[in-house]
């Protein structure tokens, strides 16, 4: 019973030891965060739109418009045989204001801002869920890679090595270039 356990101890000693050999790369929580802020989609995003979305009803629509107008009066006085002439020229502007106070209590505006935020969550969930599943494969193959057998021939060793880096890749490019910042990759 006693070498059991000290078996167990000495296994679960070995695979921290194997995990921290890994101490280098970026979290996952560090790739998920990257990941995040590379997609915009944040959940404080949200918030902002829909307060926006309910305070613009306190900025006024403005319009403003100038007319102008041109005439021309001639008579023709019989009893003196004088003529008058009269010429107009008038210009004139005006300027509005008005709110929509209404939709202090309910915008339009806020059923788009909703719809959009269902959007986001749903883009923020699968892209989350990507960088996990992808860094976790990573580290897989990069354990496996760690315990290879000296029968492993070397298209299985080049195959493992070429999909972590492809997997680094595609972490890259959901993350904005954080895994390979954080990459400390001896050459």
């Amino acid at each position: 019973m006693i070498a059991m356990v000290a078996m167990a101890l000495a296994t679960s000693a070995d695979v921290q030891r194997l995990l921290d050999g890994f101490g280098d790369d970026p979290t996952v929580h560090e790739l998920m965060t990257a990941a995040e802020r590379e997609a915009e989609a944040r959940p404080d995003r949200l918030r902002s739109w829909m307060s926006r979305a309910r305070w613009a009803a306190l900025a006024p629509r403005l319009s403003a418009g100038i007319d102008r107008s041109f005439g021309r009066d001639e008579s023709l006085n019989l009893s003196n045989g004088g003529r008058d002439l009269s010429t107009d020229d008038d210009m004139g502007w005006r300027a509005d204001a008005s709110w929509e106070l209404s939709r202090l209590i309910f915008s339009p505006d806020e059923m788009r801002v909703a719809r959009e935020g269902m959007r986001l969550g749903e883009l923020r969930q699968q892209v989350l869920a990507t960088v996990v599943r992808l860094y976790f494969e990573r580290r897989r193959l990069q354990v496996q890679g760690k315990l290879k057998t000296g029968s492993e021939d070397i298209a299985a060793t080049l195959d493992r090595e070429v999909r972590i880096r492809e997997i680094e890749a595609n972490l890259d490019a959901l993350t904005g270039g954080a895994m390979s910042r954080g990459l400390k990759r001896v050459p």
